[in-house]
């Protein structure tokens, strides 16, 4: 108590100038929604509602109040507001008793994640912040809070000052969640989350004090960013806009400093300029408000999940969120970022007369956007050098497999050079057959103006049917054939520059082993590319995907090669499961995974082996199990209207009854069940306002819980409620 009444104190330690008698008035304004309740008159919603505006009108009034009653009229607070028999009854007698997160839904992810930290302390800043955002995400803030505190007790004499920051601001964002979650009856509770909340800020911010202002784990730009958040967010007296102002300009600043910092830390800006906004928004700064709510690309000041994703999805396409380029080797190896689902890779020959590139994206215009930004780039940095005529022509483009995002575009390099040379793997057209009939069912992949004419019209020139060695411009190019085309699909080739050590991989080990909504994917020939990759002389130093997300998670022969036994094993503890004859959500809930992955010399491939291995079960079991399953699945025909007139008819819920009930389902924690019984009774009652905006809640719940795991599942949810995610610019 004593800790509480000095938070109230600290908040509140302003310039006080009005007298003792007033302050008591004040105070005692406090009691009269709690006597009024005691009596037994009036509702409990007018009850809140009073006692909101009095406590808002009493910390307005008392930052005016003089220095010298500042201790008495905090203390005449605090027991208004401490009366803990009195709010106790309260709550009893009103029967609220909501128990967030207490859902029915099993989390294997955070499962997963505790079993990690119970073996060792966090060496990746990425797997705190996941975690926490899971547990704030499912409403399981007091278990998170828990293991926090004890990962801080367990591991605190391990840690250096700047992973224990990463730790406290975690706390902070979880504490803050709990605190918003509860009702003002329980006041005194929310006071204490709070106090805590700053506290954790405070001495992750004092942690980091010394440390540089960016490292590859980013500890100091998590608790300032975290700091910047909560600090905007937390109610007067106790957010500190100031700090916060402080905090996210900082964050501004560290993270767009240079290029590289920006496409490494990109994920934090969105969040950043939102809150910016609404510090400016406040403080009655209009342009500057405007400014920087364009920046965050949200529309509205109406924001209701935490966004920290690496990607953007919109009717244009799902892309990388920021527009970069990376330059592996320097003048010869450039990568594309952020125009496409896919990455532009482009190489500059050893004599520098030549340019290839690697794929050729989903469409013209988005291959000529990431090429006219290129050849910008490449003017900018060596256009000042003596002899320079801008970029070489473009003389080849190697396919690695023809999936839409790989070939949809190549129009637009045929058009740059009508004698372009396109190299495929002789196999191509037994995958093309299936894209040109199979495009991703949902139209924010590839962008809505894609049409399955980019893909019939791809006919490569040069076909090859076995590795095969290029001289081109005095750059050896190795065009290698993994068996059985690697892990997506059979046409898949491998581009290898063994002088300069950098591998072109493509999709070969994506995730979901082959596109979800296709019978495609190998996981043998996935495991069997891996060991060629390793064995090839000279190994690469750098091996560059299709897709960003692969090259930061599995861009080097080290990891690959400590992520495949680990692959090896789920496979073969999946398949022992179809053979017990489980159904695929049960193997789901199992929380598999291989006991030496909690290991610390296994840090590099724990984030990795989260990130792949929902998708990978289920390629497994679908490759495994027929169109009936083991428990009826499949057996019956039942479409979405006949289950919902279960509810309907049968059961004869009204659309509020669903409404009502899907809200409960999200309070905890089981979102993918909200969704799935509001979709089920919008084909009862089509157009219902109470549904359609607890279809809204549940899917931007799902998009927040997702964006850092399964990509795909981002921009499904997102498109499946019309929810942009757009581009920061």
């Amino acid at each position: 108590m004593t800790a509480l009444r000095d938070l109230v104190k600290s908040a509140t330690s302003y310039s006080w100038r009005a007298s003792m008698l007033g302050a008591e008035e004040f105070a005692k304004a406090l009691t009269a929604p709690v006597a009024k309740a005691l009596d037994g008159t009036g509702r409990f919603s007018s009850i809140t509602s009073a006692a909101e505006q009095q406590i808002e009108g009493l910390f307005q009034t008392a930052v005016k109040l003089g220095d010298e009653t500042q201790r008495k009229t905090v203390d005449l607070m605090f027991d208004m507001l401490t009366f803990k028999p009195v709010l106790e009854s309260l709550r009893d007698n009103t029967k609220i008793c909501d128990r967030p997160g207490d859902g029915y839904q099993s989390s294997p992810e955070l499962d997963y994640l505790n079993a990690l930290m119970d073996a060792g302390p966090a060496t990746s800043s990425t797997i705190l912040i996941v975690m926490a955002m899971l547990y704030s995400n499912l409403n399981r803030q007091v278990e998170g809070i828990e293991r926090f505190e004890g990962f801080v007790g367990k591991y605190g004499s391990q840690l250096q000052p700047a992973e224990r920051s990463v730790y406290l601001s975690c706390l902070a964002l979880l504490r803050a969640g709990r605190a918003q979650q509860l009702s003002l009856l329980r006041l005194t509770t929310q006071l204490d989350l709070i106090r805590g909340t700053l506290a954790d800020i405070n001495q992750a911010r004092e942690l980091t004090n010394n440390e540089p202002d960016f490292t590859p784990n980013t500890e100091k730009l998590i608790a300032r960013w975290v700091s910047g958040l909560l600090q905007t967010g937390l109610p007067w007296p106790f957010g500190n806009r100031q700090i916060a102002l402080e905090d996210l300009t900082w964050c501004e600043r560290v993270i767009t400093e240079s290029p590289e910092r920006k496409s490494a830390a990109f994920q934090f800006l969105r969040e950043v300029y939102y809150n910016l906004a609404i510090l400016y928004r406040d403080s009655g700064q209009n342009e500057l408000a405007r400014k920087y709510l364009e920046l965050s690309r949200f529309e509205r000041f109406d924001k209701t999940i935490l966004l920290a994703t690496f990607y953007a999805t919109d009717s244009s396409g799902l892309r990388i969120s920021i527009k970069h380029i990376t330059e592996s080797v320097p003048r010869r190896v450039f990568t594309v970022s952020g125009f496409d689902m896919s990455e532009f890779n482009f190489i500059i020959s050893d004599d520098g007369a030549e340019m290839m590139a690697v794929d050729a994206g989903s469409r013209p215009d988005t291959v000529e956007g990431a090429y006219r930004f290129f050849e910008e780039y490449y003017r900018n940095k060596y256009g000042d050098e003596p002899g320079f005529s801008g970029l070489p022509k473009l003389t080849k483009v190697f396919v690695t497999h023809v999936h839409w995002d790989h070939i949809g575009g190549h129009q637009f390099f045929e058009r740059l050079n009508p004698a372009v040379e396109f190299y495929s793997r002789y196999n191509y057209l037994e995958e093309k057959e299936m894209v040109r009939h199979q495009p991703p069912p949902f139209n924010w992949y590839l962008g809505v103006t894609f049409t399955s004419e980019n893909v019939i019209s791809y006919e490569p020139a040069n076909l090859i049917k076995e590795d095969t060695e290029l001289m081109v411009g005095g750059t050896r190019v190795k065009l290698i054939l993994p068996p059985y085309g690697g892990g997506e699909t059979p046409d898949g080739m491998l581009i290898y520059l063994p002088d300069h050590q950098v591998l072109y991989g493509g999709d070969f080990i994506v995730p979901w082993v082959g596109t979800p909504y296709t019978v495609e994917g190998n996981v043998d020939s996935l495991l069997n590319t891996m060991e060629m990759i390793a064995n090839l002389d000279p190994p690469p130093l750098y091996i560059l995907y299709g897709h960003e997300a692969l090259t930061k998670f599995v861009g080097t022969v080290e990891i690959l090669m400590k992520l495949k036994p680990h692959l090896r094993w789920l496979r073969d503890e999946t398949l022992k499961q179809v053979y017990a004859e489980k159904n695929r959500p049960g193997i789901q809930k199992m929380n598999l995974f291989p006991p030496d992955i909690v290991k610390p010399a296994e840090a590099v491939v724990q984030l990795p082996f989260l990130i792949w291995r929902e998708t990978f079960i289920d390629r497994v079991y679908v490759q495994t199990v027929g169109y009936w399953g083991p428990q009826l699945q499949g057996v019956d025909c039942l479409t979405d209207g006949n289950i919902g007139a279960a509810f309907t008819h049968y059961l004869r819920l009204s659309e509020e009854d669903i409404a009502a009930a899907a809200e409960r389902m999200m309070l905890g924690g089981d979102h993918e069940l909200a969704g799935q019984v509001v979709d089920w009774a919008l084909t009862r009652y089509p157009g219902s306002p109470a549904l359609t905006q607890a279809k809204q809640k549940a899917f931007l719940k799902l998009k927040e819980k997702w964006q850092l795991i399964i990509p795909f599942k981002f921009v499904m949810y997102s498109e499946h409620i019309d929810n942009p995610t757009p581009q920061i610019r």
